[in-house]
């Protein structure tokens, strides 16, 4: 499923709904002010003030956005994300980022703020996957599901896939 700004903020209210029940009673609250004209309470729009208000209640904050490339709209999510850091700055509070996915140059370009510390993991995964192959290799040729008539191939098979890991 393809995550878009508003399904991520949303989700990241209701966890933190869920850790507080002092937010839920100021969400039911909020929700009963809102709601008094018989309009829909809440817009899209003002979901990022929603979720900067809840964030305010508690001294860290801790968010994980796992493969942020393949989001519809990973740019707006990387600017709701790049806001909630800099209400964190400004409000003295500890949020702390985790997002995962494909380097993108323009990504990078646009969002310093959220960018700025970078680890590649493709790099320091390479010894790991080089050994998950050379054991399932060897499983696969111990089962019957693999036969080498030549030996030799095995080394050249391994590396091929190892380096087509991840792409």
């Amino acid at each position: 499923m393809k995550v878009s700004n508003d399904n991520l903020v949303m989700t990241m209210i209701r966890q933190l709904l869920e850790q507080s029940s002092q937010l839920v009673e100021i969400a039911k609250k909020i929700y009963d002010e809102k709601s008094h004209g018989g309009d829909r309470p809440f817009h899209s729009n003002d979901y990022n003030a929603l979720l900067q208000s809840f964030i305010s209640h508690f001294k860290n904050v801790y968010i994980m956005c796992d493969a942020l490339d393949e989001a519809t709209d990973s740019d707006e999510i990387a600017s709701t994300l790049e806001s909630l850091i800099a209400f964190g700055m400004q409000h003295d509070q500890q949020i702390k980022l985790l997002f995962t996915g494909r380097f993108d140059v323009q990504l990078e370009r646009r969002h310093d703020l959220i960018t700025s510390n970078r680890v590649a993991l493709s790099e320091n995964m390479k010894p790991d996957i080089e050994q998950y192959v050379d054991v399932e290799v060897s499983n696969r040729i111990r089962q019957g599901a693999l036969k080498l008539r030549d030996q030799g191939l095995r080394p050249t098979i391994q590396k091929h896939v190892s380096t087509r890991a991840g792409t």
